[in-house]
């Protein structure tokens, strides 16, 4: 049986735990964005140790690179910087930070292309070690979801399944159904910064009583014409006048 070649890798070595501790803990108390507001989970894994715990797991350390870092004092300078890059990841405000999250996906890109170059004779190595195509992930017991989405996250094709029909449904609302949409949240964010809340007034004639509603809209070019365009989600009456 062929063996495959893989070298050590940074979570078998160290990692900044200091840092990931406090960004898991934090989440604890962040509601607007995070995935626990989607639907209640009794096991789920804080966001920012997941995508710790993946990196770690997906780039190799610095010591089994002697070709590279042939000094312990290379290594550990090395080692430290990618720490850097680990204690940036885990901050929730680099969640969808994606300057952030492109230096981690190079460094693991940079790693499987080693790997894939250390494995180059293995008799499957055209299907199993394609420099340009990262590996897959599968969460076979993927529960709440956190390890999947940050898969997906860090470039990785993943995938998840579970016995709960209710872990089903959340790991479809997260890592399936969103990327589908990926051009619709692009333009969402760009219209995000000019979509306001305006106050505008709408009268009943019948009973001659108003009513005020928050509107937002923009405008958007269609065909070399521009005209508005009025987003609401919710309607609220806030008040009524004679």
């Amino acid at each position: 049986m062929d063996q495959t070649k893989t070298r050590k890798k940074l979570i078998e070595v160290a990692l900044p735990l200091d840092a990931i501790n406090a960004a898991s803990a934090r989440e604890k108390s962040i509601r607007h964005g995070h995935p626990s507001t989607l639907h209640l989970w009794w096991a789920r894994r804080p966001l920012a140790a997941a995508r710790a715990v993946l990196f770690a797991q997906l780039v190799d350390d610095p010591s089994d690179l002697p070709e590279e870092f042939p000094t312990e004092e290379e290594q550990k300078k090395e080692r430290d910087r990618l720490f850097e890059i680990i204690e940036e990841l885990v901050l929730w405000e680099n969640t969808t930070n994606e300057i952030v999250l492109e230096k981690a996906r190079a460094e693991i890109r940079k790693s499987w292309r080693r790997t894939c170059a250390d494995n180059c004779n293995h008799p499957r190595a055209a299907e199993l070690f394609d420099p340009e195509k990262l590996p897959a992930f599968h969460d076979p017991f993927a529960g709440g979801g956190a390890i999947p989405l940050e898969a997906q996250r860090l470039g990785l094709e993943s995938y998840a399944s579970d016995l709960n029909p209710v872990a089903v449904l959340i790991n479809k609302a997260m890592i399936e159904i969103p990327p589908k949409f990926g051009e619709l949240y692009t333009l969402l964010r760009k219209i995000q910064p000019v979509v306001g809340n305006p106050l505008s007034v709408v009268t009943n004639r019948r009973s001659s009583r108003c009513a005020n509603f928050h509107c937002a809209s923009f405008r958007i070019p269609c065909d070399g014409q521009e005209g508005n365009v009025f987003v609401g989600k919710y309607y609220y009456v806030l008040s009524t006048c004679a």
